[in-house]
């Protein structure tokens, strides 16, 4: 039995994947229209939160970052397993704390980073490790989409374009941030960027953030990510000592084998992808790059 709450896009596709994987689904959002339309659309029922506490097996969270700290020690509470979109939180404050507590509890900890589910990543890194083209000098990894093109909402309306609700593109398009990390597999020693706010759209954020990484092991990493591109671009160039590699995202599905494996860890027959540790650490280098420290 599982807990989603948020209903926007990414809550919806979270609930259309539970339920495909067998599991009863119960959800909650404080924007009563959308919860109505979600609960029809899926045939499923809300969880009232001044009623008597239902037992889940999991939470699964897909609202603002500013709220992933708040429900996730709620569902620690309620001795639940947890899944939180990214990026963990939008502040380090207390997820030490949070983390340490899901460990005592010996409770599952995910977090929503869903590319190093994706097939052709696993090969890129298994080659890395192989050294099979020799060592991988450089990387170019590549994120942009229009705003406003995004889920099929108005745009004034995704916490993307808020920064009181943790948004911004470099927090919301962690996803780069996080695989190319966790492909070079080695402590990064210098961080430069540059994040603005380049366009005339209605928001307080930045929209464009450009990275350049230097790892421990002497690869070098640029990372443009933006949030005006008209045309949808995911994609990275992977330069190796005798070839070159280029990767473009496919929906292959990774966020129904996402929640197969939540349900998996919750089953105790797997770990998570990307656990509380590992999210922090991605979280610490987001604010780096902010502040371009």
């Amino acid at each position: 039995k599982a807990l989603v709450i948020g209903c926007g896009s990414i809550g919806r596709r979270h609930i259309s994947n539970l339920l495909k994987l067998g599991v009863e689904v119960f959800a909650y959002d404080k924007d009563l229209p959308l919860l109505e339309r979600t609960l029809k659309d899926f045939n499923i029922k809300t969880y009232d939160f001044r009623s008597t506490h239902l037992y889940f097996d999991g939470w699964v969270l897909a609202v603002p970052p500013i709220w992933h700290i708040p429900f996730a020690f709620e569902a620690l509470e309620h001795g639940s397993h947890c899944f939180v979109e990214k990026p963990i939180s939008n502040t380090l404050d207390r997820l030490d704390e949070l983390i340490a507590s899901y460990e005592k509890a010996k409770l599952t900890l995910m977090v929503g980073y869903q590319l190093r589910l994706n097939e052709r990543l696993k090969e890129v890194k298994d080659i890395i490790q192989s050294n099979e083209y020799g060592k991988l000098l450089s990387l170019q990894a590549n994120y942009g989409y229009y705003l406003p093109y995004w889920h099929n909402e108005d745009y004034h309306k995704l916490y993307t374009g808020h920064k009181s609700e943790g948004g911004g593109i470099t927090f919301d398009a962690s996803h780069e941030i996080d695989y190319v990390t966790w492909l070079v597999s080695s402590p990064v020693t210098e961080t430069k960027s540059i994040c603005s706010k380049l366009s005339n759209l209605d928001i307080d954020v930045d929209d464009t953030t450009d990275i350049i990484l230097r790892f421990e092991n002497g690869t070098q990493a640029n990372i443009h990510l933006d949030m005006i591109n008209k045309r949808y671009t995911r994609k990275c160039d992977f330069i190796f000592e005798n070839r070159t590699l280029h990767w473009e995202w496919r929906d292959e599905n990774e966020y129904f084998f996402e929640m197969q494996n939540f349900i998996n860890c919750i089953q105790g027959k797997s770990k998570p992808p990307v656990d509380g540790k590992s999210a922090t650490e991605t979280l610490r280098l987001c604010l780096q790059i902010l502040n371009n420290k």
